[in-house]
């Protein structure tokens, strides 16, 4: 076919092209999830539950406490770099 490609979608429109239904789980459809004063009773739910000692709780709240394990950042000094030779080969080929 002249102007398709492999997918059979035309060249430059990648994506939904027969204009089929999309996932019920987007963005636009998670707002209506809680309503207003459902978010604080759930936040309290889980502390409560989390100082019960239920694990999962207690993983729950941590993790938005602390906030994810990053190592620490390493400083160095690189040369400067102004075309492609200054970048070298590559390293350990004899």
């Amino acid at each position: 076919m002249r102007g398709t490609s492999a997918g059979g979608s035309p060249r430059g429109r990648p994506g939904n092209p027969a204009g089929g239904a999309v996932a019920a789980t987007t963005s636009t459809a998670l707002p209506g999830f809680c309503s207003p004063g459902e978010g604080e009773a759930l936040t309290r739910k889980a502390v409560e539950l989390a100082l019960a000692g239920d694990p999962a709780a207690l993983r729950l709240c941590l993790e938005r406490i602390v906030g994810p394990y990053r190592e620490c950042a390493v400083e160095f000094t690189m040369p400067p770099i102004r075309n492609a030779v200054d970048l070298g080969g590559p390293k350990g080929k004899s």
